[in-house]
């Protein structure tokens, strides 16, 4: 998945995506213990892997070890995270791809390209300049067309299956031939998580992967599913979806376990999930009870059993009870990855 990457930050805002140049600091690693194993020396820097993390230094992107060597050095304009061994980089206004060792897998010579999923990326070769859109198909790892290039948006293979279209406001999904397995219908669509996907028709709602309606549409935004719950907006607030088995499911199918409430929420991680109400977060559980006292100026998630929340100005990590084990001091704080988060401090 392109994790979020879309929302995963329009409403939701959770701490770990995408990070923004430091003017008032540099980025560096920690471990659990809150003790600093790669010193803070970045001007970015992400979360690490399939054991690399990205890093900027002097205007430029390259991957450091969590020894904190530089093992692909910095000398592209752009780069993405590794993915199923490979990781996008852009060089004058092209964009290829490279290996762990940092060698060219595939030529920079596409407009746009994007993670690699299920063993296939979508790429854009060319774009009309004018009009600022061109066709998107599929590449496998070595750069070969699978899937030739016929669409105006081509989204990643998930579960199967990948959200395609052909024009704004038609999209549906095809296999991995290139086959329509739900015609282009919906204005909109999230790709397929645990066996659903939201699209938009009018409202959201759910379908399976052979297009029938689970959920009917019946929201102003539709979420994809975490840990058997997704997020739904109902009108002004949110609240979450879940999946009902057994004979309940042949009554009811799906419906409503959380009531709408929230002035913005994120997705369930570990059993919790991030919750605003007021302007602050806090944390619930999968019945919406509040499991943290703890109220963060900023929203946080939990990984890998901490989670980096915002008090009085300063980051630091909470554990499950809501107990700092690592206390408030940094300037800016993410999520745990592969037994390292990144943080900010000053210089």
């Amino acid at each position: 998945m392109r994790k979020l990457l879309l929302f995963l930050f329009i409403s939701l805002g959770l701490v770990g995506g995408d990070f923004a140049y430091s003017k008032d600091g540099k980025y560096g690693y920690i471990d659990k213990n809150g003790n600093v194993v790669i010193k803070p020396q970045f001007e970015y820097a992400e979360s690490f892997h399939e054991g690399l993390a990205k890093i900027n230094k002097d205007g430029k992107y390259g991957f450091i070890d969590k020894a904190g060597k530089i093992v692909i050095e910095p000398q592209f304009d752009w780069a993405e995270n590794f993915y199923e061994g490979l990781a996008e980089v852009r060089k004058n206004g092209k964009s290829g791809y490279i290996n762990k060792n940092g060698k060219l897998a595939i030529k920079p010579k596409f407009n746009s390209v994007h993670m690699f999923s299920e063993g296939v990326a979508s790429a854009r070769e060319t774009q009309d300049l004018k009009e600022g859109i061109g066709e998107s198909g599929y590449i496998d790892k070595n750069g070969e067309w699978v899937i030739k290039p016929q669409f105006l948006f081509a989204g990643s293979f998930d579960e199967g299956l990948a959200s395609v279209a052909k024009n704004f406001m038609e999209f549906g999904f095809i296999d991995k031939t290139g086959k329509w397995v739900i015609e282009p219908q919906f204005r909109e669509t999230r790709w397929f998580s645990e066996g659903l996907a939201a699209v938009q028709d009018g409202k959201w709602g759910y379908i399976d992967k052979t297009g029938k309606w689970v959920i009917k549409p019946k929201f102003e935004e539709a979420l994809w599913f975490f840990e058997g719950l997704a997020a739904v907006n109902t009108g002004e607030k949110w609240g979450y979806v879940g999946k009902v088995s057994g004979i309940r499911r042949f009554f009811s199918s799906y419906g409503m376990v959380i009531g709408a409430q929230f002035d913005h929420v994120g997705f369930f991680r570990e059993g919790l999930a991030p919750v605003e109400k007021g302007g602050k977060w806090f944390c619930i559980d999968k019945t919406g009870k509040k499991v943290i006292d703890l109220e963060s100026e900023e929203p946080f998630g939990f990984s890998e059993g901490l989670a980096a929340i915002k008090i009085d100005g300063k980051w630091g990590y909470i554990d499950k009870t809501g107990k700092f084990v690592i206390e408030p001091q940094f300037e800016e704080a993410h999520g745990f990855s592969e037994g390292l988060a990144v943080i900010r401090i000053e210089e």
